[in-house]
Protein backbone atom coordinates (compact mmCIF):
# COMPACT_ATOMS: atom_id res chain seq x y z
CA UNK A 1 0.00 0.00 0.00
CA UNK A 2 1.39 3.88 -1.07
CA UNK A 3 2.84 2.61 -3.76
CA UNK A 4 0.99 3.26 -7.31
CA UNK A 5 1.52 4.53 -10.93
CA UNK A 6 0.21 7.51 -12.24
CA UNK A 7 -0.82 8.20 -16.25
CA UNK A 8 2.77 9.48 -16.62
CA UNK A 9 4.49 6.52 -15.02
CA UNK A 10 2.51 4.66 -17.26
CA UNK A 11 3.58 6.06 -20.70
CA UNK A 12 7.36 5.54 -19.16
CA UNK A 13 7.05 2.18 -18.11
CA UNK A 14 5.26 1.14 -21.57
CA UNK A 15 7.96 2.69 -23.45
CA UNK A 16 11.02 1.42 -21.61
CA UNK A 17 9.61 -2.42 -22.16
CA UNK A 18 10.09 -1.05 -26.15
CA UNK A 19 13.58 -0.36 -24.96
CA UNK A 20 13.79 3.47 -24.98
CA UNK A 21 15.36 5.27 -22.58
CA UNK A 22 13.26 7.55 -20.92
CA UNK A 23 13.44 9.58 -17.60
CA UNK A 24 10.64 9.58 -14.93
CA UNK A 25 9.59 11.86 -12.44
CA UNK A 26 9.20 11.38 -9.02
CA UNK A 27 8.54 12.78 -5.77
CA UNK A 28 6.39 15.02 -7.27
CA UNK A 29 2.65 15.93 -5.63
CA UNK A 30 -0.11 15.20 -7.67
CA UNK A 31 -1.94 17.90 -7.24
CA UNK A 32 -1.40 21.43 -9.57
CA UNK A 33 1.36 20.08 -11.33
CA UNK A 34 -0.06 19.29 -14.35
CA UNK A 35 2.65 21.15 -16.59
CA UNK A 36 5.12 18.18 -15.49
CA UNK A 37 3.23 16.08 -17.39
CA UNK A 38 2.69 18.55 -20.30
CA UNK A 39 6.55 19.14 -20.19
CA UNK A 40 7.23 15.25 -20.21
CA UNK A 41 4.53 15.20 -23.38
CA UNK A 42 6.26 17.84 -25.75
CA UNK A 43 9.54 16.33 -24.52
CA UNK A 44 9.20 13.02 -25.65
CA UNK A 45 6.30 13.26 -28.25
CA UNK A 46 5.28 15.20 -31.62
CA UNK A 47 2.09 16.50 -31.94
CA UNK A 48 -0.36 14.78 -34.14
CA UNK A 49 -3.67 16.13 -34.42
CA UNK A 50 -7.41 16.68 -32.86
CA UNK A 51 -8.25 13.79 -35.42
CA UNK A 52 -8.88 10.61 -33.96
CA UNK A 53 -8.89 9.20 -37.20
CA UNK A 54 -5.80 9.61 -37.63
CA UNK A 55 -4.29 7.82 -34.36
CA UNK A 56 -2.60 5.08 -34.40
CA UNK A 57 -2.01 2.26 -31.46
CA UNK A 58 0.33 3.54 -29.35
CA UNK A 59 -0.40 7.53 -29.20
CA UNK A 60 -0.63 9.25 -26.46
CA UNK A 61 -3.97 10.93 -25.88
CA UNK A 62 -4.03 14.23 -23.64
CA UNK A 63 -7.27 15.08 -22.00
CA UNK A 64 -7.93 18.00 -20.27
CA UNK A 65 -10.84 18.36 -16.67
CA UNK A 66 -14.23 19.43 -18.41
CA UNK A 67 -15.42 19.64 -14.46
CA UNK A 68 -14.75 22.28 -12.26
CA UNK A 69 -14.16 25.99 -12.44
CA UNK A 70 -12.63 27.25 -16.12
CA UNK A 71 -9.48 28.03 -14.36
CA UNK A 72 -9.25 24.17 -13.81
CA UNK A 73 -9.79 22.79 -17.20
CA UNK A 74 -6.56 22.41 -17.78
CA UNK A 75 -4.68 19.48 -19.47
CA UNK A 76 -4.23 16.68 -16.68
CA UNK A 77 -4.57 13.27 -18.11
CA UNK A 78 -3.28 11.25 -20.39
CA UNK A 79 -3.81 7.39 -21.82
CA UNK A 80 -2.25 5.45 -24.82
CA UNK A 81 -4.52 4.16 -27.62
CA UNK A 82 -4.56 0.23 -27.40
CA UNK A 83 -7.19 -0.30 -30.49
CA UNK A 84 -9.06 2.15 -33.15
CA UNK A 85 -12.07 0.14 -33.73
CA UNK A 86 -13.86 0.56 -31.61
CA UNK A 87 -11.21 3.08 -29.81
CA UNK A 88 -10.09 1.92 -26.41
CA UNK A 89 -6.93 3.61 -24.62
CA UNK A 90 -5.02 1.97 -21.43
CA UNK A 91 -4.19 4.81 -18.61
CA UNK A 92 -4.37 4.75 -15.21
CA UNK A 93 -7.41 6.45 -13.17
CA UNK A 94 -6.55 8.86 -10.62
CA UNK A 95 -7.34 8.96 -7.11
CA UNK A 96 -10.45 9.60 -6.02
CA UNK A 97 -11.45 7.36 -9.38
CA UNK A 98 -11.17 3.39 -8.82
CA UNK A 99 -7.28 4.14 -8.61
CA UNK A 100 -6.03 1.10 -11.09
CA UNK A 101 -4.78 1.22 -14.64
CA UNK A 102 -7.15 -0.63 -17.12
CA UNK A 103 -8.47 -0.51 -21.01
CA UNK A 104 -11.57 1.31 -21.41
CA UNK A 105 -13.05 2.23 -24.45
CA UNK A 106 -12.80 6.01 -25.19
CA UNK A 107 -16.35 7.06 -24.02
CA UNK A 108 -17.74 10.51 -24.82
CA UNK A 109 -16.42 12.33 -21.71
CA UNK A 110 -12.49 11.61 -23.16
CA UNK A 111 -13.56 12.56 -26.91
CA UNK A 112 -15.27 15.84 -25.47
CA UNK A 113 -12.22 16.12 -23.57
CA UNK A 114 -9.13 15.39 -25.93
CA UNK A 115 -7.06 18.30 -26.39
CA UNK A 116 -4.31 16.33 -28.67
CA UNK A 117 -2.76 13.01 -30.00
CA UNK A 118 0.37 12.47 -29.38
CA UNK A 119 3.38 10.36 -30.86
CA UNK A 120 6.76 9.20 -29.42
CA UNK A 121 9.40 10.83 -31.51
CA UNK A 122 11.53 7.38 -31.06
CA UNK A 123 8.66 5.53 -32.39
CA UNK A 124 7.33 7.14 -34.99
Amino acid sequence: KGVGIDCVGLAVCALRDLGEQIEDYEGYPLADNYWRMMEYVRRHCSCMSLDLSLAEMGDVLVFRRLDGPASRKIENHLGILTQAEPLTMVHAYPAGFCQKVAETPLSLYFTDALTGVWRYRGLA
